[in-house]
């Protein structure tokens, strides 16, 4: 269901299922234990994970191929829904959901009773033009659209994990919840982020909540793979847009001083200010703060000086409290510069953020233990790093756990290494520049003919550790 079709169905759309064999649909105990043993999963079953990896290696590298092909903006994913949809529908056993946000569904598979675990995957691409030249992606100037953020791979990962789940239900018991996301990498105010849209249209209600733990990764353009990094607390920044329109009075170039007020010159101050936010009026020990502008707009001509400028920027922090005081800072800075250019208060800049599609991600600390345990169990202690600071990056995937009926949902998102170990050396210095997220030349590493890889590593990993959610008592 593409967003247009969903805004044209309902405001709060009522989820359809479609069902694949096992019919029965499963309720999960809400005051469940969550705590996490310590004991590492039995060999033979991590054995039965990796021989499933190397069985289904090359039809899930193939439709890989086929979802990074057609890289699809937030709610938008006609193409890799379809793709989804088909996959979901060749599991036996799943139930498919789709209506609580567009191009999404919730995959929920019933295996008597027992634990409820989640695993989410976003969806959606980039707006940023690929520099890669993979022979799948085909013409690139015809789509210039990318999944430079990983998500294809994300995806992929999700749909073979439901699989094996589907496949081996004499290894656990209990109910495994998919969500299969779109729009992490933004929103709209009509609907929100992917997450938000989701849990706003009923995914708490409506469905077995994951109060025994709900994972996600996110692929490391900064890590080797068959390596994993863990931050457990605050791991990801409340992250918001703004916009700040600034008023001046137009005039000539070369006579500025005839009642021009320069709306560039002005917005150009503003700039320079607003840098003193985090240098000067936050506590670099307990309130880090980023504050930059990304964007400025104003004029057409060199010799005109220009009524308005448009700026805009992004805010970084790690709570509420922060945010609350930089976006007062922002407001107040803007009006003060107005006033000592000389305008009125009818004339202060218009200072506009956007609703907040990312709030600090929480990674539970209990399951942060638990993880630390399976990924060592399965990778061996050496490759488990723990990051000692958040990163600065916005992830929805906070909301599953913010917006969740008395924040009962514990959710832990992992960095998977997803970077060619060649391209390190002995210490695990990289001995190349490394595109970071986001940028045209990035993808994860793939390899068919390698020992390891940033799907069979992804997938042994999260595999296991779910299977271990379940397993302990």
């Amino acid at each position: 269901m593409t967003r247009r079709k969903f805004l044209e169905t309902a405001p709060i759309a009522a989820a359809t299922v479609s069902v694949v064999g096992n019919k029965t649909f499963g309720q999960s105990n809400p005051t469940a234990n969550n705590t996490h043993a310590n004991s590492p999963l039995d060999p033979e079953i991590i054995n039965k994970v990796r021989t499933f990896i190397t069985e289904n290696y090359a039809s899930a590298y193939q439709n890989f191929k086929r979802l990074d092909a057609v890289p699809e903006i937030l709610f938008d994913l006609p193409k890799t829904a379809k793709i989804v949809q088909e996959n979901l529908q060749s599991i036996p056993g799943v139930e498919i959901h789709e209506g609580l946000a567009p191009c999404s569904f919730v995959a929920v598979l019933k295996n008597g009773t027992g634990k409820t675990v989640g695993y989410r995957t976003d969806l959606d691409g980039l707006k940023v033009e690929t520099t890669r030249q993979d022979s799948w992606l085909g013409n690139k100037k015809s789509y210039p659209n990318s999944h430079s953020c990983g998500h294809s791979t994300h995806c992929q990962l999700a749909l073979s994990i439901c699989k094996f789940f589907a496949e081996n239900k004499s290894l656990w018991s209990g109910t495994a919840i998919f969500l299969f996301q779109s729009s992490e990498e933004g929103g709209n105010p009509e609907l929100g982020s992917g997450a938000q849209c989701l849990i706003r249209n009923g995914l708490f209600t409506k469905f077995p909540i994951p109060v025994d733990g709900l994972l996600a990764v996110h692929v490391a353009p900064d890590l080797a793979v068959g390596k994993v990094r863990l931050r457990s607390g605050i791991a990801f920044a409340h992250a918001t847009l703004f916009h700040i329109k600034v008023k001046g009075i137009a005039g000539h170039g070369g006579a500025p001083y005839k009642g021009a007020i320069d709306s560039i010159l002005l917005a150009s101050r503003i700039v320079c200010a607003l840098q003193s936010i985090v240098s000067r009026e936050l506590s670099p020990l307990e309130e880090q703060a980023v504050i930059s502008i990304g964007a400025m707009h104003g004029g057409d001509a060199g010799n005109a000086i220009p009524k308005e400028v448009i700026l805009k920027g992004t805010t970084r922090c790690f709570s509420e409290a922060v945010f609350e005081k930089v976006k007062a800072a922002i407001q107040r800075i803007c009006n003060g510069e107005a006033s000592a250019a000389g305008l009125s208060q009818e004339q202060y800049p218009e200072v506009n953020f956007d609703p907040t599609y990312a709030q600090q991600l929480y990674n539970d600390p209990s399951l942060g233990a638990h993880l630390k345990t399976i990924y060592t169990s399965v990778l061996g202690e050496p490759a488990i790093e723990i990051a000692s600071q958040p990163v600065t990056f916005g992830e929805d995937f906070a909301a599953y756990h913010l917006l969740s009926p008395d924040k009962k949902v514990p959710i832990f998102m992992t960095w998977l290494g997803s970077v060619n170990p060649a391209k390190f050396d002995a210490a695990g210095i990289p001995i190349e520049i490394l595109p970071p997220l986001h940028n045209g030349d990035f993808t994860p590493y793939w390899n068919e003919n390698a020992e390891m890889d940033t799907f069979r590593v992804g997938v042994m990993t999260q595999t296991c550790a779910l299977l271990a959610l379940f397993r302990d008592k």
